[in-house]
């Protein structure tokens, strides 16, 4: 395929795989790029490989790519590699390329030099690369033999079983409301002695209404695409019969009307699927369900499930079986009848059996608040036990009951496991420690090996508690993370039921990666690899959308939103970083303009974000850091330890001039220091007011803080 090659050393091939009803097409490449790399030959090469993945979907590209120095590992998590170590402009350009365009390197075999030079790229998940049993070929030391395979699928799925259900549109409710009013109720309740019994029997009544005055049907998976209008359809059908009479008879006036139909068929196809395209683009920006909807539909909903499953020794193949087997794990983790009794509960609050008993509530009170609960989300009034079963692809698995916890997706839930877990924090004396929901942080200044024993003390009645309430820590989900900027620091191991936590270099909290020297790399490369891998999903879901704004709107959902969660935390002060971050809207930018053709792919970047009407990320990080300072010191944000560490500027005399830096920032020797987040808060606020006099942080209205901001930043642009 040579008009596929660039001006690189690469050599492409189109390779059609088609072994027991398994139909794919391949674009294989092979590339050598000669040391040292340069940025503009892998960039020519990486844009010659967009290109072909715009006109084929699979791609496999095998290659010396000279690139040593990034490290490829295997994460737990991940079934394909990860790479690390990849500062420079070469690595972000390969790293980022990759993501976007959901390919994954696969050769983990290092060469004499202990580098991988080589390597195996490609978006087929089921790629795989061996060590060869036999000699392929003459060994070399620096590119070691290896064995590229794409295995051919053959495990069977799980055949969807189609559940039937009451199609409440078409009920006779004439005939329910008159089948209700001559129910004698009386009868109906007179041998239930308690509230339970007579609601049982009023779901018997209810049953029996459903039953006879609710049409049932079975929602089967149609073999057409949602798009095919009756008309298609019916066009289709006679087009199939006339091919059949044509066959069998071999008559012209038959063959004549075929090919009629068939250019009316093709007519049609392209009419529903361009009218399907249009209305899904005007729904997303409405009803962001649209878009799944349609990614559901071009997938066509095919199961995921192989039909035959094992855990532990048992092997099964139905679909019952399979449904059981998960309900047996979920039903492991499950405490059984908890015997313990608190008896003290209730007495650390006085008075509460008279309050209690003063509770009031009227018939219409309770009808108020049922006409409130939305029965799409959570639990209703009637699920009062906490009966689950679990469904897999229509299958039903055995009744089974949570003995323990809270119930799973009520709205009480989160409410009741507060109250369950709110005492916890009596058992730590000696640390301090955050908790949001199940999410307990405990922390302390290591000063001498006495505050690493404080800090096991606190563990130890931690553990305790949990042993009293039945709540079974998993240690292997508990880890210990050291903030220090030393090179060596005295390591402490703690432990919960004797067993070591483990120690890690960075942790997730609340969705921002901590690492050790607090500085977020860790977070950036994270966020940036996965928005850029949602951008790569973007863009091929939505080849041939003509609306800039659906994709526009799509963006920010699925990826700006991941680039500016938390910002205020993490927002970085080099430029490298915040550079990367950018990166990803640059390529999405690039993108509107290569298929929208509004502007050229190829001019500055400022001005495709003009004609886009879009703003730069690091502006936009700008502004939600003086927004939330904002709610900060207005009390809009309950964080009174915060607004603590904010300093006022009080001159000691009254100044002729007026006072531009109204807040005071802590002194530090450190970049660290000078751009933690409160710092750099307190900075960007008083550059704010040096360049915008009339804005007043404490006066104006939020709307008109956000204004000035805006406007401040266009003055800036300006001058």
């Amino acid at each position: 395929m040579k008009n596929w090659e660039s001006d690189l050393e690469d050599l492409w091939l189109s390779v059609e795989l088609n072994v027991n009803n398994y139909n794919k097409k391949i674009a294989l490449c092979v590339v050598y790029m000669p040391p040292p790399v340069k940025l503009d030959s892998l960039q020519c090469f990486l844009n010659n490989v967009n290109n072909v993945l715009n006109i084929v979907d699979d791609v496999v590209i095998l290659g010396d790519f000279n690139l040593g120095f990034i490290d490829w590992i295997r994460r737990d998590d991940d079934q394909h590699l990860s790479p690390l170590n990849y500062e420079n402009s070469l690595g972000y350009s390969l790293v980022d390329f990759l993501s976007i365009n959901g390919l994954h390197q696969s050769n983990s075999f290092y060469n004499a030099d202990r580098k991988i030079l080589d390597l195996v790229v490609s978006n087929i998940s089921e790629l795989t690369v061996t060590k060869p049993d036999d000699l392929l070929s003459k060994l070399d030391a620096h590119h070691p033999n290896m064995l590229v395979s794409v295995p051919v699928p053959n495990a069977k799925q799980l055949v969807t079983k189609y559940r039937s259900g009451y199609n409440f549109f078409r009920a006779d409710y004439e005939q329910i409301k008159t089948h209700l009013k001559n129910i004698n109720w009386y009868d109906t309740f007179r041998e239930c002695v308690n509230a339970n019994e007579r609601l049982n029997a009023f779901y018997v009544v209810l049953q029996s209404v459903m039953d006879n005055f609710v049409p049932k049907y079975t929602k089967k998976r149609s073999k057409y695409p949602a798009w095919y209008s009756d008309s298609l359809i019916g066009a289709l059908s006679e087009k199939e019969k006339f091919r059949q009479r044509y066959r069998k008879y071999k008559n012209p006036r038959d063959k004549l009307t075929f090919e009629l139909l068939r250019s009316r068929c093709h007519t049609l196809i392209n009419n529903c699927y361009n009218a399907y395209k249009c209305k899904i683009e005007n729904d997303i920006p409405k009803n962001p369900k649209a878009f799944w909807r349609y990614i559901k539909d071009k997938r066509r909903g095919e199961s995921c499930i192989p039909a035959d499953m094992y855990m532990n020794d048992k092997v099964v193949s139905s679909g019952p079986d399979i449904a059981n087997l998960f309900a047996d794990q979920f039903v492991s983790v499950f405490s059984q009848n908890p015997t313990t009794t608190y008896n003290n509960t209730f007495n650390r609050f006085p008075g509460t059996d008279s309050v209690i008993s003063t509770i009031k509530f009227t018939e219409n009170q309770i009808l108020n608040k049922l006409k409130l609960i939305d029965a799409s989300k959570g639990a209703g009034p009637d699920s009062i036990p906490p009966l689950f079963i679990l469904v897999v692809n229509g299958y039903e698995s055995y009744p089974y009951y949570a003995d323990s916890g809270v119930p799973q997706g009520s709205h009480l839930a989160p409410v009741l496991f507060i109250l369950f877990i709110n005492d916890i924090t009596d058992q730590i004396h000696h640390c301090k420690y955050l908790l949001f929901a199940d999410d307990l942080k405990i922390y302390r200044t290591i000063t001498s090996h006495n505050d690493s024993a404080l800090i096991q003390e606190d563990l130890d009645r931690i553990e305790q508690w949990c042993n009293l309430n039945h709540m079974k820590l998993n240690v292997q989900k508990c880890s210990h993370i050291r903030f220090t900027r030393k090179k060596q620091s005295n390591s402490v191991s703690y432990n919960i039921r004797g067993l070591l936590l483990e120690t890690v270099d960075e942790v997730r909290d609340l969705g921002v990666i901590m690492d050790t020297k607090v500085n977020f790399r860790s977070h950036i490369d994270n966020i940036v690899t996965k928005s850029a891998r949602l951008l790569g999903f973007l863009k091929r879901s939505t080849r041939g959308f003509r609306l800039v704004r659906t994709k526009i709107v799509l963006y920010n959902a699925l990826v700006r939103s991941h680039l500016e969660f938390a910002s205020v935390v993490w927002n970085p002060h080099y430029a490298v970083h915040s550079q990367r971050i950018e990166s990803v809207q640059r390529a999405f930018t690039k993108h509107l303009a290569w298929t929208f053709g509004d502007i050229s792919s190829r001019c500055p970047y400022e001005q495709r974000l003009q004609c886009y009407s879009m703003d730069t990320l690091r502006n936009r990080r700008l502004t939600q850091d003086l927004v939330f300072f904002y709610k900060l010191v207005n009390n809009k944000l309950d964080c009174g330890k915060l607004i603590e560490q904010i300093g006022l500027r009080v001159p000691h005399k009254l100044p002729r001039y007026p006072i531009t830096h109204l807040f005071h920032s802590r002194v530090s020797n450190t970049n660290l220091g000078v751009n933690s987040p409160l710092n750099r808060l307190v900075s960007e606020i008083n550059s704010l007011t040096k360049s915008a006099p009339d804005v007043d942080v404490y006066y104006d209205s939020m709307k008109v803080f956000k204004a000035q901001v805006l406007e401040s930043r266009r003055s800036q642009l300006t001058t």
